[in-house]
């Protein structure tokens, strides 16, 4: 996608078809579009998609790349969306960098980050409640794994949960809406492909249930509690899964998720997992095809 083509396209439709808008300017409404949109493509820049119209609502950041269906976009509810903001790419040029604090007005515990973490309570960090944003821009989730709410936030100083979103009511989650788990830094537009290497694996079939974001590789994924039945591969890269944790060398996979196919419906379709009721994966790598 041609980085100079700022734009947004949205679709009625999954997979890029039925009725279609593009945008290049802020939307704070939709019209005809309002609570309607099942797919999008963006070019070139990095949007912000809300719930309600006005930029009011739950926010989700919408980076360069397609989205055939809702599930790829969010986690919420097929086609809630009733606004959208472009996101200024300045702080997408600024090294990224944000500190974290346990209490209100930057004060106890701290850490100071440079780069994305996929579970925060097991890199030692269980609260959030005021925020500093020295550089860049950054996207934060309610739950590990990069997954639930988002909180999309560029330099600045939070000092209270409320100054950074927590206690906007979107209506779509309840238990734990002020609880930051995963972060990472906004995506540039025209990054190499090899900069946006991930799998996200669901544990329902047609890319639905609870799903589980990878951007490197993992010894043992305790937070995976059912079995894996659909997946999409980001990047040029392959993932093997495995049914143990810590596998040791030669170890055969589950299977292997080719990024030249991307996309994996159900169990049946991933290679050599013909078990319909789907994969357990407690430890999974991203590798070369050669590899």
């Amino acid at each position: 996608m041609a980085c100079g083509d700022e734009k947004i396209i949205v679709y009625t439709e999954k997979n890029f078809s039925g009725a279609c808008a593009e945008y290049r300017q802020d939307q704070p409404q939709l019209g005809d579009f309002d609570n309607k949109i099942s797919s999008i493509k963006v070019f070139g820049s990095v949007w912000i998609g809300y719930t309600w119209p006005e930029y009011k609502g739950y926010g989700l950041l919408l980076e360069e790349g397609e989205y055939p269906d809702w599930q790829s976009f969010h986690d919420i509810h097929d086609d809630y969306l009733s606004s959208f903001k472009k996101m200024d790419m300045a702080p997408l040029c600024e090294p990224s960098n944000i500190q974290l604090f346990a209490s209100e007005n930057f004060s106890g515990q701290s850490t100071i980050l440079q780069s994305s973490v996929s579970d925060l309570p097991c890199y030692g960090f269980n609260t959030t409640s005021s925020i500093k944003v020295k550089s860049g821009a950054w996207v934060l989730f309610q739950k590990p794994n990069f997954a639930g709410r988002q909180y999309i936030l560029t330099t600045g100083s939070f000092p209270t949960k409320k100054s950074w979103g927590a206690d906007v009511n979107a209506g779509y989650y309840v238990d734990g809406d002020d609880k930051i788990s995963s972060l990472r830094p906004v995506k540039r537009p025209g990054n190499d492909p090899d900069d946006d290497i991930k799998v996200t694996l669901y544990e329902g079939v047609k890319f639905s249930g609870r799903k589980h974001v990878f951007t490197s590789k993992d010894d043992n994924t305790s937070d995976i509690q059912g079995r894996i039945k659909s997946a999409v591969v980001n990047g040029r890269k392959n993932w093997k899964l495995y049914s143990v944790a810590y596998p040791k060398t030669g170890a055969t996979a589950v299977t292997e998720l080719n990024y030249s196919n991307p996309r994996y419906p159900n169990p049946t379709s991933m290679p050599g997992a013909d078990n319909t009721d789907g994969v357990q994966v407690l430890s999974l790598y991203p590798v070369k095809p050669d590899e």
